[in-house]
């Protein structure tokens, strides 16, 4: 008998006449199972029947170990004689509800296909396609804004055949096998891939009514005011239990939950064994097995409080630091290199690393560790790991020789966008870059409100030393300077003729606009093209790293000896003081925030319009080098009030110790994502997460010593049900 939560192979022998075709029955039960057809192209044949069971309460996620629960439904091959009837029903049941190339209807488009066409597909034919294929005068007679349009086609016919990327000729022309789509430049491979997968997954186009309500209109009414993600915390009573469940509970959690658990006729599991509560803690605090003699230490250990001394050590360790963090890098994208085809080595980016790992362990209290990553030069300006904490907004993807600047800089600002509402607010807001959210209330304009806050950002290394360490650089680098000033000089006047030679070469690459930007003096320059004056001027730099290349042979050799000779000073000159990966603002003032298509209209820093419609107060710092926005930002994140980021945080946590979150998805508080399981328990968490000074070791202390978390994966009563 096979594991419940293990799929099983249904060999069928037959031939289908459409093939590429995919169909999931859903049978909504305890025991329900989808049924999915996989039918080979070239043969046309049906190879299997693969039956995946539903996570559900007989069938959670693994969390650790293995469950040996017996299957409800068990499958055998079928045999076979028995095959071409099986195949007959199967196929006449599909082709009966096969309608060639129809629309799909709403309820077809699972959550999954739905979140896949808002983020990758409709912004993708926002701006390949739209330019040319939407409105009344739309080329070749083919709209490209709906699904509808795009299967009726235009003066070539259908655009697209569900299921069919090979026969669709949207592929064929974005491939340039045709025509040529876009004429003016071929989409790359990735935005290639998006429309072949969608295609492929069937084109779905979540536009009805019958699925979650679309938006279309700017203003809110009574069902977007009742959304749970931006309710204001509730004061929850803890559930009065009986008195064996009082006697079951450690701490408040477990009364919500044995609160719930009799709601469904069910009874917490017995506690787990010493064995398995030492390797659980272990690999959920720590990220590590333990040894053996760890292991034997604590299956001996006889004390009745053997148990909350392990939850203390542990998260007293190194290695409760390292563990988080490894959660929150993946989080915040971080990376040692800069992504794309060069993928260029960061050497200073593990300093913010190391930041994370030093916060979590060294316990910062979370609303400061928020600040200090989002406005850590504001607020907090004399503190070297504020500093180093501003490489959350350093660790975006980066091409040194693209030579489209703007679009590179648009790239950057929507990273940092899309990321900082993933991470603090749980909001899939990138959904509301082109439109208005198609399910939660959020509005475009809100996408870009957001974004303002960041809008500022300038990349620069910082300095991340002492001010005593920093004087005493300073004075020996004087010497240094001093004795060396005739060789430097010697060396310049050799070197400034590649470099002006080479700077111009590297700026006649852009286009005529941007060479305009970095020819013109830096203080005639708007805070904007600042900006991209940054990105051509990296390009200038590499150019200059390559100088020795450049060199002729009697210049390089009068460059080597003066080097030889520089060298020589090399015991007086002071080792490089550290630096870390930061930004800062561009100047006091801010480069304009536009929406797409309302250029006129000037974005003003905001949160999300259904909390506040009115733009966000900003208090320019006294040093007057900044704009403040983004200390107003992260005031707001970390405000006890919002409902949000608070939510958030507690979240997370509670994820990486269940493995799922109260809501389901930690990223995503919307429609798509789910309401919590339990919404009183998140809301008691979080108040009282707060109410503790945003105390991180505190909140996982709670939850590891429940007896919630202490329970056995074997709960022998509800298997016994599960086999009746």
């Amino acid at each position: 008998m096979q594991n419940a939560c293990l799929s099983n192979e249904v060999p069928v022998a037959g031939t289908l006449r459409r093939p590429q075709m995919r169909y999931d029955i859903s049978l909504k039960s305890a025991e329900a199972f989808r049924l999915r057809g996989r039918f080979s192209k070239r043969q046309r044949t049906i190879k299997s029947i693969r039956w995946i069971p539903f996570a559900s309460a007989e069938c959670p996620p693994e969390r650790e170990g293995t469950m040996n629960r017996s299957s409800p439904m068990s499958l055998q091959p079928v045999p076979p004689k028995s095959q071409w009837f099986v195949f007959h029903v199967l196929v006449g049941f599909m082709l009966s509800n096969w309608v060639p190339n129809a629309p799909l209807l709403a309820q077809d488009v699972s959550p999954d296909h739905a979140k896949f066409f808002e983020n990758e597909v409709r912004p993708l034919l926002v701006k390949r396609c739209y330019e040319c294929h939407s409105g009344d005068e739309a080329n070749g007679d083919l709209q490209g804004d709906s699904l509808d349009a795009l299967l009726k086609g235009g003066e070539s016919g259908p655009a697209v055949i569900r299921g069919k990327p090979d026969e669709s000729a949207l592929i064929d022309a974005i491939n340039y096998k045709s025509v040529e789509m876009p004429p003016d430049e071929k989409l790359d491979d990735a935005e290639i891939a998006v429309l072949t997968r969608w295609i492929a997954m069937g084109a779905p186009w979540p536009e009805s009514e019958l699925n979650a309500p679309l938006r279309q209109r700017e203003l809110f009414d009574e069902e977007d005011q009742k959304w749970w993600a931006i309710a204001p915390l509730a004061t929850t009573k803890l559930p009065d239990l009986d008195a064996t469940l009082v006697a079951w509970a450690r701490n408040p959690i477990d009364h919500f939950i044995a609160d719930r658990l009799i709601s469904q006729g069910l009874a917490p599991a017995p506690e787990a064994t010493k064995l398995a509560l030492v390797r659980r803690l272990f690999l959920d605090v720590i990220g590590l097995p333990p040894t053996p003699e760890q292991v034997d230490a604590f299956v001996h250990d006889q004390s009745p409080d053997a148990y909350e001394k392990l939850v203390d050590r542990l998260l007293d360790s190194k290695g409760y630091g390292e563990r988080a963090a490894r959660h929150w890098l993946d989080l915040v994208r971080y990376a040692d290199s800069d992504g794309y085809r060069a993928d260029d080595f960061r050497p200073h980016a593990w300093r913010y690393r190391d930041y994370v790992i030093r916060s979590f362990n060294q316990n910062k209290p979370f609303d400061r560790f928020v600040q200090e990553q989002i406005a850590g030069d504001e607020l907090f300006p004399e503190d070297a790991d504020a500093k180093i904490a501003l490489g959350y907004l350093r660790h975006w993807v980066y091409e040194w020789n693209i030579r489209d600047a703007r679009t590179q800089w648009k790239t950057i600002l929507d990273d940092a966008t899309d990321t900082t509402a993933d991470v603090f607010l749980g909001l899939g807001l990138q959904c509301a870059k082109c439109h208005n959210h198609k399910f939660d209330p959020l509005l475009q304009k809100d996408y870009f409100r957001l974004q303002a806050f960041l809008a500022p950002i300038m990349p620069h290394d910082s300095v991340v030393a002492d001010p005593g360490s920093v004087a005493q650089h300073q004075a020996k680098l004087s010497v240094w300077e001093e004795k060396t000033t005739n060789l430097r000089q010697r060396i310049a006047a050799i070197e400034q003729p590649y470099r002006d030679k080479y700077r111009n070469i590297a700026i006649d690459r852009f286009p005529e606009d941007l060479i305009a930007i970095a020819r013109t003096p830096i203080d005639q320059r708007s805070p904007g093209e600042e900006q991209l004056a940054y990105l051509i001027q990296r390009q200038v730099e590499s150019e200059y790293e390559r100088l020795d290349q450049y060199l002729s042979a009697e210049d390089k050799e009068k460059l080597v000896a003066l080097r030889r000779e520089l060298k020589e000073f090399d015991d007086l000159k002071p080792a490089p003081l550290p630096v870390a990966m930061a930004v800062s603002d561009v100047g006091p003032t801010a480069p304009s925030t536009v929406m797409p298509k309302r250029t006129s209209e000037v974005v003003e820093p905001g949160v999300p319009s259904i909390l506040n419609p009115k733009p966000m107060e900003i208090v320019p710092p006294e040093s007057g080098r900044t704009t403040g926005r983004r200390s107003a930002l992260a005031k707001w994140l970390t405000e006890p009030t919002n409902p949000l980021s608070t939510r958030v945080i507690v979240n997370r946590t509670w994820q990486s110790h269940f493995g799922r979150g109260l809501a389901e998805n930690p990223s995503d508080f919307g429609r798509l994502g789910g309401p919590p399981s339990h919404p009183e328990l998140l809301d008691w968490l979080t108040t009282n997460f707060m109410d503790a000074g945003w105390n991180l070791k505190s909140l996982h202390r709670l939850i590891l010593l429940s007896a919630t978390y202490r329970q056995s994966t074997d709960n022998p009563p509800v298997r016994t049900n599960f086999s009746d």
